[in-house]
């Protein structure tokens, strides 16, 4: 019995042993909903960095009719599968967002808005999120934007976008 109690004692010293020496270098970081915001920057940098991915465009009116839009949809035309949109809206201001997508979730957002002559930036927001949540944000102001609407935009993008590819 009491060989047992040390056998026992000695496999959960070296299981914690194992996992406090071996457990950050594993990539757990990177799984789904543990991003870092170093991880989610990297992601980015290769999606803009990527030159096998395809370009799709949507422009408009805005509602008003004192202006437009434009949408670019990055994607990978072989898989179908989103990785940022760019929304360009041009009214009294313009105002541009940028979201990426990784495994088919909103991981960053930029907003900018310009004057109408794209000439004096007013505002810029950037926002982080892991698995629907945000993790960070950075310039954010109640006035121009909130994290919860960019955040509901970013995935609207993302479902009117498969919905289209449903089509074709």
């Amino acid at each position: 019995m009491t060989q047992l109690l040390k056998f026992f004692g000695l496999t959960i010293i070296l299981v914690y042993l194992f996992v406090s020496t071996f457990g950050q270098r594993t990539g757990i970081t990177n799984l789904p909903g543990h991003l870092t915001v170093a991880d989610i920057d990297k992601i980015c940098n290769s999606i803009d960095n990527n030159k096998n991915l395809g370009e799709g465009i949507r422009e408009g009116e805005a509602l008003d009719k004192k202006g437009g839009f434009d949408t670019y949809y990055l994607q990978d035309n072989l898989n179908k599968t989103l990785y940022r949109v760019t929304d360009n809206i041009s009214t009294d201001k313009h105002c541009t967002t940028i979201f990426y997508y990784n495994r088919n979730k909103v991981i960053k957002a930029i907003t900018t808005i310009t004057d109408k002559d794209l000439t004096k930036k007013k505002y810029s927001a950037t926002y982080y999120f892991a698995n629907n949540k945000l993790i960070k944000k950075i310039g954010e102001s109640g006035n121009y934007s909130n994290y919860k609407d960019i955040l509901k935009q970013g995935v609207d993008f993302q479902e009117q976008f498969y919905k289209d590819m449903r089509r074709l």
